[in-house]
């Protein structure tokens, strides 16, 4: 994924060389949000050097577009499957549709954790090794994890609770995953979706970011990574083109404002060992969103080395 001549020359920016970032980068399906994907898309990321997917079924408000990932579709995930087989792309996580394991409903509660154990057999099976959730910090929810975690026992399986926003955010997902001490339970980091108490996403601020990261530890499994046009989150609304969106842009955007070198500062000093998954939010443009994934490790280290 990177260009020959950085990976020969041995640079390094911030304790990474562009080869180490190649090898375990990958890429989101959410950029083909405004479409079904199938062998078609799987081919040409392959044939662009993308080799690592994070398989996408959140389920996202387009109207009458159609939905991308149907998990429930036995002919769509046997697609994808092969696809990627014959492509040589592996799938390396599975980003779970939005399931109420908070719900006050028992019920609901009950049929979400059933679904949500289907969703996790699923992942294993497609060869994710990384389950992500928005799970909230409540209650119900933590009954549902406990549940969730001895339905996935027999699994190699990791489920990732990503930080979101104010309700959800870093220090909350970690105190909820500090609670349960299970090795299959850990966090994951999206750089777009924090805000500090200042309203200032901290990956945005100079000086901060890298301790974002840190704060993280050794509870970190999985990364989400994409640039920001803005200091603060703006979540996309119902119904509103995906190009108005401030984050989820392609990294190293010209008019991104990601602390990149502190980031990949932070997760070298945690000594952090999994994926690097660049996730996108514009499927009008997917393929701009390809090559600046494809760009990045050499970019980046072209731009954070030392002088």
């Amino acid at each position: 994924m990177v260009s020959g001549d950085l990976q020969a020359c041995g640079w390094t920016a911030c304790g990474w060389k562009a080869a180490e970032i190649s090898a375990r980068s990958g890429l989101s399906t959410a950029l083909f949000e405004d479409r079904r994907l199938g062998a078609r898309e799987i081919a040409r990321l392959g044939e662009t050097g993308i080799k690592h997917v994070e398989l996408g079924v959140l389920p996202l408000d387009l109207g009458a577009l159609p939905r991308s990932v149907d998990h429930r579709d036995a002919r769509q995930m046997s697609e994808i499957k092969r696809a990627c087989e014959e492509n040589d792309v592996r799938i390396v996580s599975l980003h779970s549709p939005n399931l109420d394991y908070g719900a006050c409903d028992e019920e609901l509660r009950l049929g979400a954790v059933r679904e949500g154990l289907f969703v996790a057999r699923l992942a294993a099976e497609m060869g994710a090794r990384a389950l992500v959730n928005h799970f909230r910090a409540d209650d119900q929810t933590r009954k549902s994890i406990h549940e969730l975690l001895d339905g996935i026992a027999d699994l190699p399986l990791v489920l990732g609770a990503e930080n979101l926003t104010d309700e959800n955010s870093i220090q909350r997902i970690l105190s909820l995953v500090e609670a349960f001490d299970s090795d299959q339970l850990g966090m994951v980091l999206d750089i777009g979706h924090e805000t500090g108490a200042d309203g200032v996403n901290p990956f945005t601020a100079a000086g901060r970011a890298r301790d974002a990261v840190v704060q993280c530890g050794g509870r970190l499994v999985h990364v989400h990574l994409h640039e920001t046009l803005a200091h603060s989150y703006e979540p996309v609304a119902a119904g509103c083109p995906s190009p108005r969106r401030r984050d989820h842009q392609p990294p190293l955007h010209e008019d991104g404002i990601i602390q990149w070198g502190e980031v990949f500062q932070g997760l070298h000093d945690i000594g952090y060992a999994g994926m690097l998954i660049f996730e996108d939010g514009l499927c009008d443009v997917p393929w701009s969103f390809v090559e600046a994934t494809i760009a990045f490790p050499g970019e980046f280290v072209r731009r954070y080395r030392p002088a």
